[in-house]
């Protein structure tokens, strides 16, 4: 059998670009609780993001900083949160853990949340590293909360529209484009809500010194640690944006030789960690999926058939999912990471049969 050529290998700083970080630790002996590495990785994202400091917040992880920033915004009362049933369980799950009603919307051709024309509060999903876009929604979303979890590089000097409240939220786990290992960031147009959502971390402390829960929040803080890793995958990330520039070159090129249509943010010219395709119909899906197999070649639905077919939120309401279910059937995630060779593609070329 030939070696397998895997889905996803992350690409995180060695060891030995962390050390100069790890020094800083021992000589500060501050290991938590908002250190400097964290005010370090905050202003370094603020300045990459083209954001005030006081607009971003770092959390343990990105389900975490979904779930805080529900449960921190004005609108965490609203009567129904809307959010995609076609995105992966950890948006649902954020929305189960804040409390609130949730309610699956269908998407656009591209993967895009539709909203009703009640909604007040929408948590918006950019498909696979893809780019913000607010203008689509109506203006009766009073709040978008974005869940931008590979969407890194995307959102680079992001303008976030004034006319409404937005908040956005990135992770940073190993699989994504800038790793901790893991990790969230929190962003918004409110400074009030970073702040309230920087207390919702700290037990719901907004004065540390007085050390008063003043709200219901939990510890959920990124360690110094978890800001050495970060700063060191700044330190590396125009290297290695370059690197999956390089291969998604090929990766798109490959996918249009084969009639394929690309689905996301690769499409749009980011930078991603996926490389998923669109066929015509479920047929060919299932058709090159069986050559995949047949050739030890990993794949992924990532988002499987929807939410609403998850145990785990069947209870949840659901609008009609037409276009969800299109996407579910004839979309595909491919191996994409900064290990594959010319043999790799081409081996993955062969598999995308008619």
């Amino acid at each position: 059998m030939k070696p397998k050529i895997q889905v996803l290998i992350p690409l995180m700083p060695s060891s030995s670009s962390i050390v100069k970080y790890l020094d800083k630790i021992d000589q500060t002996r501050i290991y938590s609780n908002f250190g400097p590495l964290n005010s370090e990785l905050i202003e370094r994202l603020a300045n990459y993001l083209g954001i005030d400091e006081d607009c971003i917040a770092t959390c343990a992880n990105a389900t975490l900083a979904l779930t805080g920033a529900i449960q921190t915004s004005e609108v965490a009362s609203a009567p129904v949160w809307e959010l995609p049933s076609w995105t992966f369980t950890a948006t649902a799950a954020a929305g189960v853990a804040a409390g609130v009603k949730l309610h699956f919307s269908d998407v656009d051709t591209d993967g895009r949340v539709i909203p009703s024309n009640k909604c007040e509060a929408l948590i918006d999903v950019l498909p696979f590293g893809d780019a913000i876009d607010l203008d689509r929604l109506p203006e009766e979303c009073k709040l978008v909360l974005v869940d931008a979890a590979a969407s890194f590089d995307a959102l680079r000097k992001i303008e976030i529209p004034r006319d409404r409240e937005v908040g956005l939220v990135l992770s940073l786990h190993a699989t994504k484009l800038l790793g901790a290992g893991e990790g969230g960031i929190f962003v918004s147009n409110n400074p009030l809500w970073v702040q309230k959502f920087k207390a919702w971390t700290n037990f719901g402390i907004s004065n540390i010194s007085e050390r008063i829960s003043e709200f219901p929040g939990t510890n959920a803080k990124l360690s110094e640690y978890g800001a050495a890793v970060a700063l060191s995958s700044l330190d590396c990330w125009e290297q290695s944006r370059l690197r999956y520039l390089e291969i998604q070159e090929k990766a798109k090129s490959i996918t249009e030789n084969r009639s394929l249509r690309l689905v996301g943010g690769m499409k749009n010219g980011f930078v991603t960690p996926y490389w998923n395709i669109q066929t015509d119909d479920s047929f060919r899906k299932d058709r090159i999926k069986q050559a995949l197999v047949q050739d030890n070649v990993e794949f992924r639905d990532w988002w499987g058939s929807g939410l609403d077919m998850v145990p785990a939120y069947k209870s949840i309401t659901s609008a009609e999912l037409r276009s969800t279910r299109l996407l579910s059937a004839t979309t595909l995630g491919l191996p994409f990471h900064a290990k594959l060779t010319e043999e790799d593609f081409m081996r993955i070329a062969s598999c995308l049969v008619d």
